[in-house]
């Protein structure tokens, strides 16, 4: 939780964002006009009620998350990395989904 609303987690937070995808999807058409991310981040944050700097905060860092999280997901599929016993994180399946035609960069 990033903020002192008791309403705001981070699946709250992805379920507002995956509405925009001019604020993940690298081929939105819109991806690359600030006003209109500018708009989304606003409506967001209208949405969960928190400030939009807060919003974009915590967004990035649950993106910087998942790239880890593919990071060391593909380390433990290499040869000779010998046997994972982590938990695989909650909300990877929801960027798997939000980021599916996005490239990754690993």
């Amino acid at each position: 939780m990033a903020s002192g609303n008791p309403e705001f987690s981070d699946e709250f937070l992805l379920q507002r964002i995956i509405d925009y995808p001019a604020l993940y999807k690298k081929d939105s058409p819109d991806y690359k006009s600030h006003l209109k991310k500018e708009n989304c981040w606003q409506k967001v944050a209208t949405a969960i009620n928190v400030d939009v700097a807060i919003v974009k905060s915590r967004f990035k860092s649950l993106r910087e998350k998942y790239r880890r999280e593919l990071k060391l997901e593909e380390a433990a599929t290499r040869s000779g990395s010998g046997s994972n016993n982590r938990k695989p994180w909650s909300l990877k399946t929801f960027f798997d989904f939000m980021m599916d035609g996005s490239q990754h960069r690993a």
